[in-house]
Formats: C-alpha cells, structure tokens, sequence
C-alpha cells in the first residue's frame, strides 16, 4: 500500500440556495442531496483517481450511512480494512452552496471521534506505506501518535490542518509537508494574507515553527510553495466555479498521489492545482473529483501554472 488516509468519513447533505441567510433569516432551499464525504473520504479519493493505491483508517456507525460510505470506499477502490464500525451514528457535513458556488459546511463529528489509536496504529505498521496524509476532522491526539510511528518507520507525512484549530508545538517536527489554506495559514500565524508575499510570510512563520515544508493554497489566486531557501507562486486554471466543495481535497489528494508517485512537489503542483480547479465546476465532494487521465488532459489544454521561484 502506497498511501494511507487517516480522516473523516461524512455523509454529505447538500442544499442549493440562492443566498445565504443572515442571523434569524430563513431562506428557501433549492435542489437537496446526500453525498459522500468528509475529508478524509475525499482525499483518499482523489489520490486513488489519480492512481495511487489508497488505504483509509477512520469510523462509521453502524447505520444506513455507514454502509453507504463503506460502498463508496469500495467503488473507488480504496482498502476499507482499517475502517471501524463503531456505535456512533456515522459523522455527517451539512452544507450550504450560494448560486456563486461559495459554501458554508457544518460537520457533526459522530463516529469521527470515536477513533481506536492502537488499531490504526496497527494498521499503519501492517500496511507500511510510502505516505501518510491527515486532516482534523479526527482526534488531534490520535493524529500526533500515528505521525510519531510514522516518522519512526521513515514514512512521508503530510497534514492538511483543516478545519483550523490550534496546533500543539511537538506537532511540528513530525510533519514533512504541511497544506493550509488562506484562512487556515492566517489563525495559524496571524498574519493576514492579502498578496503573495504576505503568504511567503506566513508560510516562514510556519517553518520557523518546525514545518520542514508549507504550501498555502489561495483560491482564485493560486497556491505557494516555500521550503528552505525556495519559494514559488503558482497561478491558478481559470475555471468556471459552481460548487467549491472539496476543491481544497482533491488538491492535497492529487498532490499525495503526485508524491507516492516520486514527483518533486513542485511538479505535483501543477496536477494538484489542476484537480483543485476541475472539482470546483462540477456539484458535490465526492462527485466531483476528477480521475488521472482527465487531469492530465486538462493541464495539457491550459497554460502553465508555472511561477517565479526566489
């Protein structure tokens, strides 16, 4: 197994509205679906469209969800062992899509924190894989001990700190590639983004902290990266946007994929980046992560995203 996906397993409940809602205002919905999600699910699946041979650890309950989700981890061909049913009530993200294609998510944990360390712990050494990626949708803590085995066995580790919370010190060291968006990077290091050079800024920040390498995604404005002594902006493909749900994912799984497949990461850039753009024109998480040969033919299609290094 060359990828292994420790995160969260959502049931996505989705509706269309026109606009969002102020405090104390009800708005009419439109069109309501369920999909699957969480940030787990989605990661692990774009890196396996992309190619990689995926393993995901995390929980479901033992409902009507749950075994939804488990389908969906067979359909992408995705190893479920290391998924646990627990009595939890499977985790589930409301979301909300504007008619501009921004969203507002909500996610109630449910089974997500119900997490067993030994047996992902146990997992993670039987599999031993080439790269681990995380995000925080799960136990922080239990994040921290399978990325402290990890680096132990030499394996490649690689957090998507989303959604934001406060990251303990001895975390740091631990992690080979960290992947905040704008917002993240901000309440990880106070600085407001606004430029590039403000994201240069936040990214030092970061690795002053202990990171050994940071990428800050930046919407409509591309994505840096920053290791020592190089730094690299990466304009974006211009896309038409109609649900930016997931965008951010299948990033950070095409990226991991990228990397399993011994791309250097400013390669990976550029499929990642590609992924992030092609998620966003179409409805849904899951649903809208795109596979290996359709990324590949849309880089070829568009202009580069290469940017200036310094």
């Amino acid at each position: 197994m060359s990828v292994l996906v420790l995160g969260s397993l959502n049931a996505d409940l989705v509706t269309l509205v026109d606009r969002f809602p102020a405090a104390g205002e009800t708005v009419m919905g439109g069109d309501f679906t369920v999909h699957p999600g969480g940030k787990g699910l989605n990661q692990a699946a774009a890196a396996s469209r992309f190619g990689a041979a995926v393993a995901m650890v995390g929980a479901v309950g033992k409902d009507e969800y749950g075994r939804f989700l488990q389908t969906q981890l067979d359909a992408e061909g995705i190893d479920r062992s290391g998924v646990e049913e627990v009595h939890e009530p499977t985790g589930r993200a409301i979301i909300e899509v504007d008619a501009s294609g921004r969203n507002r998510i909500i996610v109630i944990s449910g089974a997500n924190s119900s997490l067993d360390v030994k047996r992902i712990t146990s997992t993670l050494q039987k599999l031993n894989p080439k790269v681990v990626l995380a995000q925080l949708e799960t136990p922080l803590e239990i994040t921290i001990e399978v990325f402290k085995l990890a680096k132990e066995l030499g394996i490649f580790t690689i957090l998507n700190p989303a959604p934001f919370q406060v990251l303990p010190s001895d975390l740091a060291p631990l992690v080979d590639l960290i992947i905040p968006n704008e917002h993240e990077a901000r309440l990880l290091t106070g600085v407001e983004i606004a430029t590039v050079e403000d994201a240069y800024v936040a990214a030092g920040l970061l690795m002053k902290k202990g990171y050994r390498e940071v990428i800050i995604t930046l919407g409509d404005r591309g994505a840096i990266l920053k290791r020592l002594k190089f730094q690299r902006h990466f304009m974006p493909f211009s896309v038409s946007a109609i649900d930016t749900t997931a965008a951010g994912d299948a990033f950070c799984g095409t990226l991991t994929a990228c990397l399993d497949r011994g791309m250097r990461t400013a390669d990976a850039m550029r499929y990642a980046s590609a992924a992030g753009a092609m998620a966003t024109t179409l409805m849904g998480a899951v649903p809208s992560l795109p596979v290996y040969e359709d990324i590949l033919n849309f880089v070829n299609a568009n202009s580069s995203i290469e940017g200036e290094a310094k």
